[in-house]
């Protein structure tokens, strides 16, 4: 079976804030880095409103500017790169920026690789630590928070994904 029809563990955590702030979340092998992105300001509470990359051995992905030349920094399209390339590749830890202002510093750690349940839909959120990251929105509950993430991830939301408050940290021990 190849990765792409595997499932990812993912630990995504925030680098140099203290106490630590991370997600963890299941997210399918064929999941692209641009789909990646929108499941990762849904489970961090952003609503995408900052530019993003991911960093992956030295190679930038993200969305890529016409004049990338012209700075030296060249951008591989996130869009049509797959989750399952970093896998099959073996890669464990890997960075992810967002909001290149202030600089939101991402470790995404591979936990593991595994069959994904058969009939289940994924991306699935299955942990964090702490509340609110910084320049989160105030939420009032599930419902608010459902209408963001139908709003980030249309593509890949179904009824109770992420279906919790991140300012609820009973999940924490996972």
């Amino acid at each position: 079976m190849s990765s792409a029809d595997n499932l990812a563990i993912l630990h995504i955590e925030l680098i140099d804030i203290e106490p630590v702030i991370w997600r963890r979340i299941a997210v399918r092998g064929s999941t692209s880095l641009a789909t990646l992105h929108k499941i990762i300001q849904a489970a961090m509470g952003w609503l995408d409103y900052h530019l993003w990359e991911f960093t992956v051995d030295d190679v930038t992905y993200g969305i890529p500017d016409p004049d990338d030349a012209s700075w030296g920094h060249k951008v591989e399209r996130a869009s049509t790169t797959k989750l399952a390339k970093m896998l099959d590749g073996g890669i464990k830890t890997f960075g992810y920026v967002y909001d290149m202002g202030d600089n939101w510093q991402h470790r995404i750690i591979v936990e593991r690789v595994e069959v994904a349940e058969l009939g289940k839909l994924y991306p699935e959120f299955l942990g964090q630590r702490d509340g609110l990251c910084p320049g989160s929105f105030s939420r009032t509950g599930q419902s608010g928070h459902f209408r963001v993430v139908t709003q980030c991830c249309e593509s890949v939301v179904r009824p109770g994904y992420f279906g919790h408050s991140c300012a609820d940290s009973s999940s924490a021990a996972l």
